[in-house]
């Protein structure tokens, strides 16, 4: 395996123990700047999972858990991308695979056009000193028993960076570099406040000045106060050692702050991605302009988030077809059908639930049981109308033709008939195929149908 990467003419300051470049070497070097320095291809991170009480019991099939399931994205020189997406989508996972700390199940991640994964498994020492990891809790990633200047130092001291008078100026070097003074350095972790050992850890990551840096939700385990200290010192960071930067995240504003590019990802897949001017102005993806409106604006103290249903499907059994259709505000409605989205938005919830059993005949009857309500059929019928904010009457008469018959089916007690009676003929076009790559302009690209 070539390694492209374990020689730069940009970074003399620790490799001065190092022979020069041979002048194809450093045309090489100059001419790799112009592509992209990672380039991600259809990676897939599945796990299985054979814990659960059931499985065990059982001994059913272990579940699948499609953590990352088929993610492709390119991050040239300098670029600060940010990964973005609710708890469980699969950004963190993406991140451990991409620094070599997970196998992928399939698909590769090249680093100048070295496969992450084969350079890990042989040389896992060289792929360090040029991808660095910092993680969310800074507390848990230093020894207690190490100064804060044996902490930074151990990298170079693993790397056989200079000598011991070399690598002490770079310690100091670093601990200026991230806000922290060298008189701190003889401290140990449990003298330093938590945004403190959170400056450490990135002095331990700067400090091979590495091709690449990850850090996953860099600010998360924080008080908010510190949070924007930790933000700017990124920021100049980044601006200083013109470092290329993934940045994990679920605060959509950590990511607006610090970011160049943006990249959406929701059960696994990327759904939006583009730089960040087009992300923010011009959001195309559902939910990316979920995730935009969940955060309060200047004035308002509640996010505008009640539109979309909170229910996040597992990992393991993500929907068929476009996975976010099961909580999409403007899912597609059927060509044969002419719906009101409140209306079709509300038939296909009603679906979704029959087909998951969260509604049954059962759990109406416990519901007007609660309210003191008699169980008869107009009742229970309205007691579905209102969960579901049914009209008295659709805008389409044979839609409504079809949803009265399978409400009476489900007040009857029979939920499979209510289901099969609406199945395929209130089905989506969301549901049924994964949509592809659709370009919104240029460094901008969205997966969803409407588009």
């Amino acid at each position: 395996m070539t390694d492209n990467i374990s020689q730069s003419t940009d970074r003399t300051r620790l490799n001065t123990q190092q022979p020069s470049l041979s002048p194809e070497s450093r045309e090489e070097t100059r001419s790799i700047t112009h592509r992209p320095i990672l380039e991600v291809n259809d990676l897939k991170k599945h796990y299985i999972d054979s814990t659960g009480i059931v499985n065990r019991i059982r001994s059913a099939k272990p579940d699948r858990v499609h953590a990352v399931d088929g993610v492709s994205f390119t991050v040239s020189r300098g670029d600060t991308v940010g990964i973005v997406g609710e708890s469980g989508c699969g950004k963190s996972t993406l991140a451990e695979t991409l620094v070599g700390l997970k196998k992928p199940t399939s698909g590769n991640a090249t680093l100048f056009e070295n496969d992450i994964h084969e350079w890990v498994d042989q040389n896992r020492k060289r792929f360090a000193r040029n991808v660095q990891f910092v993680f969310q809790d800074p507390s848990s990633s230093l020894d207690p028993k190490m100064t804060i200047r044996e902490l930074i130092r151990e990298p170079l001291e693993v790397h056989n960076v200079g000598t011991k008078d070399h690598q002490n100026g770079l310690v100091e070097d670093t601990i200026t570099k991230v806000g922290l003074s060298v008189d701190q350095l003889d401290r140990y972790p449990s003298e330093m406040s938590g945004g403190q050992r959170q400056r450490v850890g990135i002095a331990r990551a700067i400090v091979l000045e590495p091709q690449l840096l990850v850090l996953d939700e860099p600010t998360s385990a924080l008080d908010v106060s510190v949070q924007a200290q930790i933000l700017n010192l990124l920021n100049e960071i980044q601006e200083d050692l013109d470092l290329t930067t993934l940045i994990i995240s679920h605060d959509i504003s950590v990511i607006r702050y610090l970011c160049n590019k943006v990249l959406v990802m929701y059960l696994g897949k990327v759904a939006e991605m583009g730089t960040t001017e087009n992300i923010f102005n011009n959001p195309s993806h559902p939910y990316t302009k979920t995730l935009l409106e969940s955060v309060p604006k200047v004035g308002e103290t509640d996010a505008k988030y009640d539109e979309v249903n909170p229910n996040i499907p597992s990992p393991r059994n993500p929907p068929d077809g476009c996975r976010f259709h099961t909580r999409c505000p403007v899912v597609i409605p059927p060509d044969d059908f002419e719906f009101e989205q409140n209306e079709w938005r509300a038939i296909f919830d009603y679906k979704l639930d029959l087909r998951s059993s969260k509604l049954t005949y059962k759990k109406i009857a416990s519901m007007a049981d609660q309210q003191g309500i008699e169980k008869n059929k107009a009742n229970m019928m309205e007691l579905v109308r209102d969960k579901y904010d049914f009209e008295e009457t659709l805008s389409d008469s044979a839609a409504q033709k079809i949803l009265t018959e399978s409400l009476t089916h489900l007040i009857e007690g029979e939920t499979d008939s209510a289901y099969n009676t609406i199945a395929e003929v209130f089905q989506s076009p969301c549901e049924k195929k994964a949509p592809s790559s659709s370009a919104v302009a240029d460094d901008h690209e969205t997966f969803c149908h409407l588009d």
